[in-house]
């Protein structure tokens, strides 16, 4: 009874390192399966982009009020001569004003 006792020690000792495994490689397939969404947005953002520069006029006379809202998330003033310009692909810009 005592090696009975000693067999289950072991096997809840076994079967604690194996759950604990299991959780941790199931966080790590969660992690994984969300950055490859992010992934995928990202580049159907990026085709998208394209797909509209593609078929845009590059020849801009005046300011396209529809362009800035498809490239363009937010645009945050850092300071009186500099700008940071976030567009929806996560890329991110800094822009140095001058006076005019």
């Amino acid at each position: 009874n005592a090696r009975c006792g000693a067999d289950n020690t072991d096997f809840d000792e076994h079967y604690a390192k194996i759950s604990s495994e299991l959780r941790e490689l199931q966080k790590k397939k969660t992690q994984y399966t969300e950055q490859e969404a992010r992934q995928d947005s990202f580049q159907r953002r990026i085709e998208d982009m394209k797909k509209f520069l593609d078929t845009a006029d590059c020849k801009l006379s005046e300011f396209d009020n529809q362009l800035v809202r498809q490239l363009i998330h937010n645009i945050k003033v850092v300071s009186k001569d500099k700008i940071i310009i976030k567009f929806k692909s996560g890329f991110e810009m800094e822009q140095t004003l001058s006076e005019k």
